[in-house]
């Protein structure tokens, strides 16, 4: 579970340079975890407080304050709380043409993505600047992107690239990842396991078996948690229907993604999205499982 103190979602506009996405600070409760999860843009998280363990090509790191890490596009990243100082991190994601250039100019790749960090304080200036701006409008989205290269040009002036990786070892297996992909890809779709089986070629009890193994979930639950995030997203840039949204983001039914919605965020999606359009913080509290819920898959 983890507490966000507060979130904001940027507009994305075609064919930009650099675009901000989404910013925001997060308490961690001990042991939360995330993922293992495929995000579509870059999301660079700062450690403010505590401890955990972020792991990303099957390569394990051992972070706490003062200490970041990068997740990449289209990778398969899972980041844990410490059960004994969980860690509180600023965050922000963002994409564009030119994303990709600028942080290998600053030295991060995929092979050196964990960093130390100095001055933490500017960049939680920098966030918290971010949340006075809600793409109201051009003026607001200018604001949004010179945040972002601010927060990039500090992390270039005040960052080092030399923590090593504790350990390495493979921690999901090729069925457990192809299925993460496959449904990173089509979870807007109508989906089972059976032809999520079928299409990456393995059988539908060991698919199952070892999805559960790997990821304390099962495929059905991870699913879901997928279509929650992308309606977050849709709740809070845009003014379309909650059915809409249900549609879009996979769901069976629009009563299906509010009984998941409201399970993990105590709220219903209508809620939420008139928070987010009214510009009030939004404090939120997630559950990890999907233990509760009656899904079909």
């Amino acid at each position: 579970m983890q507490k966000i103190i507060n979130i904001f979602h940027q507009y994305k506009r075609p064919k930009q340079d650099l675009a901000l996405s989404r910013t925001g600070i997060a308490q961690t409760l001990p042991g939360h975890s995330y993922g293992p999860a495929i995000r579509q843009d870059y999301i660079i998280h700062i450690i403010l407080r505590g401890n955990g363990v972020f792991t990303a090509n099957n390569q394990r790191y051992h972070l706490r304050a003062g200490q970041g890490f990068i997740i990449f596009p289209a990778e398969i990243t899972f980041y844990q709380a410490s059960q004994k100082q969980p860690w509180e991190y600023l965050f922000f994601s963002f994409s564009g043409q030119k994303a990709r250039d600028y942080l290998q100019e600053i030295g991060f790749t995929q092979k050196r993505r964990v960093f130390n960090v100095h001055q933490l304080d500017i960049f939680e200036q920098l966030i918290h600047q971010s949340f006075h701006f809600r793409h109201k409008n051009i003026a607001d989205d200018l604001q949004l992107t010179g945040l972002l290269y601010q927060l990039l040009a500090q992390l270039n002036q005040s960052s080092t690239k030399d923590i090593r990786f504790l350990n390495t070892k493979t921690y999901l297996s090729d069925c457990t990842q192809k299925t993460i992909q496959y449904m990173g890809t089509n979870f807007q779709k109508s989906l089972t396991i059976e032809n999520i089986s079928h299409s990456i070629g393995f059988e539908r009890s060991h698919l199952t078996k070892v999805f559960k193994k790997d990821t304390q979930m099962t495929p059905k639950h991870y699913l879901t948690r997928l279509r929650v995030d992308y309606a977050l997203d849709l709740l809070s840039t845009t003014d379309l229907s909650v059915a809409t949204i249900a549609n879009q983001s996979g769901f069976a039914s629009t009563d299906v993604f509010i009984r998941s919605f409201k399970h993990l965020f105590a709220t219903t999606p209508k809620q939420f999205q008139q928070t987010q359009l009214h510009n009030k913080d939004l404090y939120q509290t997630a559950q990890p499982h999907f233990s509760a819920l009656d899904l079909s898959l």
